[in-house]
């Protein structure tokens, strides 16, 4: 709950990124913490479509930044 409210409450893209991320990782241990298969499946999946959307958020947030000169919102 801390990550989400991370993301919600940055004052700059960079910030938003890494609660982003933060939030990734938490939300998949809780999913990996139930440790059978599917579970662990499941996490996996989780994680790869979640990092592949940070990767998009990071790309957005270096355009943004070479554009304008500024992380800020």
């Amino acid at each position: 709950a801390g990550s989400a409210l991370g993301v919600v409450f940055a004052g700059d893209y960079l910030t938003l990124f890494l609660f982003w991320e933060a939030m990734a990782f938490a939300s998949a241990y809780l999913v990996f913490a139930q440790r059978g298969e599917q579970a662990i499946r499941a996490a996996f999946r989780y994680l790869m479509v979640h990092i592949t959307g940070g990767v998009a958020l990071l790309g957005g947030v270096i355009l943004h930044g070479l554009a304008t000169g500024s992380l800020l919102f």
